[in-house]
């Protein structure tokens, strides 16, 4: 399993997998998503992050319903976003959403092993 070229710690990935914090089944999971994300033009990543912005400024203002769906939308077109990975996971577990929560937070983890502890500490 290879990240080279996608700014993945690899170091802090490895002490993941060795902790159980993470499975080789999620690596595989994300590892499909690095083909969608290195089709995207800097333009299309750019109106993204302008998307990711303005999730950001509703989830603070705590309109969780539209900041969520912006996060939902941004990951359709780049499953690999970590700010909406991480949000829309601490959004879903705020809800009771365990189950997408947990899948979220560990393809959070595995896009940024570096920041686990930004994940799962808001």
């Amino acid at each position: 399993h290879s990240f080279h070229g996608h700014r993945i710690d690899s170091i802090a990935l490895r002490g993941r997998l060795d902790s159980k914090a993470l499975d080789w089944s999620t690596i595989g999971r994300v590892q499909s998503d690095f083909a969608t994300h290195d089709k995207l033009s800097e333009n299309e990543l750019q109106t993204l992050q302008e998307k990711v912005d303005r999730a950001h400024t509703l989830h603070r203002a705590n309109s969780i319903a539209d900041a969520a769906k912006l996060y939902e939308e941004v990951l359709l077109i780049d499953p690999l976003d970590w700010d909406c990975l991480s949000n829309l996971a601490k959004i879903a577990f705020s809800e009771g959403n365990y189950e997408k929560a947990k899948e979220l937070f560990e393809r959070a983890v595995a896009v940024r092993p570096e920041r686990d502890k930004t994940v799962y500490y808001p």
